[in-house]
Parts: structure tokens; C-alpha cells; sequence
């Protein structure tokens, strides 16, 4: 944790090597669960696995209820990335159900998609699919229109992982009519 001076000696280095004023580091000490989490995916992305998971871990320990599921949402992101599927898809689902409970739908819908894309990376595509239908219906219901048309390129990515070229091209042939119809590219 924060406690031993591991994360803080990482935002550090991490600070010298952008050139961001020394004091930055001082930004950790009181740090909240959303700005140890978006420490926690920067650090990620950045190929710094051990911070990051300790970052999250740190988040982790200062959330409760749906702040924590949002947490979990972005491990699980950080986790896939770093090819950790059956961890990912395990925050994603634990953070979809806390979430459920919580009538979050919008972050619902993220650890549903989150968690069908770790699934779909396991072979998993039958509870893959579940899970994109779940995400793409919340999505839909919220308005959330973009996310649905991504939703639904997955579902077309995920069907022809699994070899059902009509399927995958049906759906994708939806997702690509809606990104048109939201004027976006994917």
C-alpha cells in the first residue's frame, strides 16, 4: 500500500520521466478511491502492472458499495489488457452485480461489457453473449445509443470467433448502420 512508499516511489520515477513538477507526487496523500483508480488504469496502460495493481488495490480498500463496483470495473479493464481474462471477467460480473443491486445501469452495462469481452477471450462465448445481451440491453434502455452500437460490434465479433459467419455479419452490418446513424466511425 501507499503506507511502505512502493506507489508513491513508481509516481515518482513515473513523474521525473514526464517532467511534471516534483510536487506532484504529494498528490497521492489523501488521494480518493476515483483519483487512485484513474492512477491505478494510467499506470496500466502504461505497462506498469505491479503499481497498477497495487494502485487498485489501494482504491479498493477506500470504496464501498457501487464506488467499489466502479473500481472493479476498471480492474477488470486493466486486467484484460494485461491478459488476465479469468480475473477480469470475474471483477466484471462481481462489479455487474453489485452494481444491479445498486440500479446503477450505465456502469452496469460497462461491467457486463467488460466481463463479455474477458469471457469471449477465454472461449467462452455462449456466456460472452449472455453478457453483451445484457450490456446492450441496459445500454439501450438508458439511451445510451453509442454504447449499444459498440455493445452490438462485439456481439458480431463475438459471434464470428465462434465461427457463425451469418450471425457475425448481421450484427456487424447493425453496428455498422448505427455508427452511420450516430455519424461516428468505429
Amino acid at each position: 500500500s501507499r503506507s511502505n512508499g512502493a506507489l508513491a516511489a513508481v509516481v515518482r520515477e513515473a513523474v521525473a520521466e514526464t517532467g511534471l513538477p516534483q510536487g506532484s507526487v504529494e498528490l497521492l496523500d489523501g488521494a480518493d478511491h476515483a483519483e487512485l483508480t484513474e492512477l491505478a488504469t494510467a499506470l496500466g496502460m502504461a505497462g506498469r502492472k505491479a503499481a497498477a495493481v497495487e494502485a487498485f488495490a489501494d482504491a479498493l480498500s477506500h470504496s464501498r458499495g457501487a464506488q467499489h463496483a466502479r473500481v472493479l470495473v476498471r480492474r477488470c479493464g486493466v486486467l484484460a489488457w494485461f491478459g488476465e481474462m479469468e480475473d477480469a471477467s470475474r471483477d466484471g460480473r462481481r462489479a455487474a452485480e453489485i452494481l444491479r443491486r445498486a440500479g446503477d445501469r450505465e456502469w452496469e452495462a460497462h461491467a457486463r461489457h467488460n466481463a463479455a469481452l474477458a469471457l469471449m477471450h477465454l472461449g467462452r462465448f455462449a456466456e460472452a453473449e449472455r453478457e453483451f445481451v445484457r450490456a446492450q440491453r441496459l445500454e439501450e434502455s438508458s439511451g445510451e445509443s453509442y454504447g449499444a452500437t459498440v455493445t452490438l460490434h462485439s456481439r458480431g465479433d463475438c459471434a464470428l470467433r465462434q465461427g457463425d459467419l451469418p450471425r457475425a455479419l448481421r450484427l456487424l452490418y447493425q453496428a455498422r448502420d448505427r455508427y452511420r446513424d450516430l455519424g461516428v466511425v468505429p
